[in-house]
């Protein structure tokens, strides 16, 4: 998860349950039924983190660079990629 925090300059949040898409499901079918009213509130109360990683500046900076240069490079690249 550090990697991907440094790679999107973004902090990664990890919850406690492994299983956060069937938490949202509950949270949404709750709301459907009309068990759920305020579904912002009940999904921050039931999703804790156990964890968030925060970006580490030099290592973003460098992701960010490499980026660009995929950028610049990658209608070059494209016609190999379609065959």
């Amino acid at each position: 998860m550090q990697i991907k925090a440094d790679v999107m300059n973004r902090e990664i949040a990890v919850l406690e349950t492994a299983e956060a898409g069937t938490l949202g499901l509950v949270l949404l079918c709750g709301k459907a039924m009309g068990e759920i009213d305020d579904l912002a509130a009940a999904a921050k109360n039931a999703a804790k983190r156990s964890k968030t990683f925060v970006p580490d500046a030099k290592r973003a900076s460098v992701y960010a660079s490499l980026m660009e240069r995929y950028c610049r490079i990658y209608p070059a690249l494209r016609t190999i990629y379609e065959k």
